[in-house]
């Protein structure tokens, strides 16, 4: 909850210093009321976030076995115009068919947020490798990104670059809710990060084709 607290501090502060201070040009008064705006927004992506981490422990839909592959490639399809806008080139090669145990939406809305979690994290030239494939009896699906270095590396979040202090918090969400959602479906998301490279890998139990 000190995610939450700190863009609702920061609000509360900027709307005080605003209705304080003495009178200014209209100009400053919407850069304030922006600055006002952007952590508004951050707080409803908090409560958002939070929801759905409260929802993971909750009873859904009833699971079935779904073909993970089908569901990854329909996820990369529904943000590949995301990424192209982004100039983030994405690669997917699935090795063989996995069936999983899982609620529909879920699934969605977990591949979703790990793969929003991803082009979170990439700039514009980087390069996303998604396999996916079967080993020893689990269903893994593997991200490697590419970062552009020529960009030079990403600065630390000082709250001095709301783009990227936005883009940061909706990354840390995204990632939190795709690894509860998979966790709790006994999925593994272990994840390794560089100045240069990002790698996710997602493991998730195999399940049998009713017969």
């Amino acid at each position: 909850f000190h995610a939450l607290n700190q863009p609702l501090t920061t609000l509360r502060c900027s709307l005080e210093l605003t209705l304080h201070q003495p009178v200014r040009a209209a100009e400053q008064y919407r850069e304030e009321l922006n600055h006002a705006l952007d952590h508004a927004e951050q707080v409803v992506r908090l409560v958002s976030g939070i929801r759905e981490l409260v929802e993971v422990d909750e009873p859904g839909a009833e699971s079935e076995v779904l073909e993970l592959d089908s569901y990854l490639q329909h996820a990369v399809m529904d943000l590949l115009p995301v990424a192209e806008a982004a100039g983030v080139r994405i690669s997917l090669r699935r090795s063989s068919s996995c069936y999983v145990l899982f609620e529909r939406q879920r699934l969605r809305r977990a591949l979703f947020h790990l793969l929003e979690c991803v082009l979170g994290s990439c700039n514009s030239g980087s390069v996303v490798n998604i396999e996916a494939d079967e080993q020893n009896g689990e269903a893994v699906i593997a991200l490697r990104v590419s970062l552009n270095t020529a960009l030079g590396a990403v600065q630390p979040l000082d709250g001095r670059d709301r783009e990227f202090e936005k883009r940061e918090l909706a990354r840390r969400l995204g990632l939190a809710m795709a690894r509860g959602i998979f966790e709790s479906a006994g999925g593994r998301l272990h994840a390794e990060t560089s100045t240069e490279t990002l790698f996710l890998e997602l493991r998730l139990p195999m399940a049998s084709l009713p017969t």
